[in-house]
């Protein structure tokens, strides 16, 4: 394979990569069928000229997502507890926020566990892992639509630092 071969093969998997956001018309195929597509791929540049784009902007996302759910910006941030000018600063992209704020704002619109994953990921944060007892509470609230009042309360109850980090958390030693 000549140079300039390489050249335009790493540019189709950049452009591959870090395409343009789907304007939501196709739902994007899941992380295991894409695997599967990957392990079967005759090369990878077979797989990359087939791989939908992807983006991964988290503000992008919660922006898209304020339509899917027929939610504004001032209905989340009064759902999730976050000051005006911080919410406002979080979905305008000039400001971050740390994982548990992250699924604030998840239960705030509210989202499935899906989409919770999903923002979680584009956060840039590891996703809610059922093997931790802490973000089991809080899957478990996300599959039963409790609000984050009620999973801060077993949070709380079960020793563990809340969404909204009230109270300190005791040691599960402790219990």
């Amino acid at each position: 394979m000549g140079s300039s071969d390489e050249g335009t093969s790493s540019a189709r998997a950049r452009k591959a990569v870090r395409g343009p956001a789907s304007d939501g018309a196709k739902e994007a195929p899941r992380t295991d069928e894409l695997l599967e597509r990957l392990k079967r791929a005759a090369s990878v540049d077979a797989y990359l000229e087939e791989l939908p784009p992807f983006d991964l902007r988290f503000t992008e996302y919660l922006n898209k997502a304020l339509s899917r759910h027929g939610v504004t910006v001032t209905d989340v941030k009064n759902r999730c507890g976050f000051n005006g000018t911080h919410c406002y600063q979080v979905f305008s992209g000039s400001r971050g926020c740390d994982r548990d704020r992250v699924i604030l704002l998840a239960l705030a619109y509210p989202m499935d566990l899906e989409e919770t994953q999903q923002l979680l990921s584009r956060a840039g944060y590891s996703r809610l892992w059922a093997k931790d007892p802490r973000d089991a509470i809080v899957i478990f609230g996300i599959e039963h639509g409790q609000d984050r009042f009620a999973i801060d309360e077993k949070l709380y109850e079960m020793g563990f630092q809340t969404l909204c980090k009230v109270g300190a958390a005791r040691s599960r030693a402790a219990r």
